[in-house]
């Protein structure tokens, strides 16, 4: 009974820890997200001549601190569904920014190696 009762508080400890880094990386998420788009000039293109096939420059931004649904995939080897399933059962902490979704790259990793990522931090 007092195993159960520590691995309990164990977890929680776990899980406390972790939505605090989460809650820290939003934080230097959202102020990297001012400073780009404070940065970043553009220059209005004529009606006729703007070109459709360009993507979007807020949706390929790089951040060392999060991954994009396909930089995700593609670590974890998982379909998109799989991806979306595990965000349902949230299972994996992401975040909404401008339409696209973002996920923090510790949790990430914690995912694949929850012991080797814990003994870093």
């Amino acid at each position: 009974m007092a195993r159960d009762s520590l691995m309990d508080n164990h977890i929680y400890t776990l899980a406390l820890e972790v939505a605090e880094e989460h809650q820290k990386l939003m934080e230097d998420f959202k102020n990297f997200m001012q400073m780009d788009t404070k940065t970043t000039k553009t220059t209005p293109e004529p009606a006729g001549l703007k070109n459709k096939t360009q993507p979007n420059p807020i949706h390929q931004i790089q951040h060392r601190d999060f991954w994009t649904s396909n930089q995700v995939m593609a670590y974890l080897g998982v379909s998109k569904r799989t991806l979306q399933n595990y965000r349902n059962r949230k299972q994996i902490p992401f975040t909404k920014f401008n339409g696209k979704i973002y996920y923090p790259t510790t949790a990430v990793k914690a995912l694949v190696n929850p012991k080797q990522n814990k003994n870093q931090s």
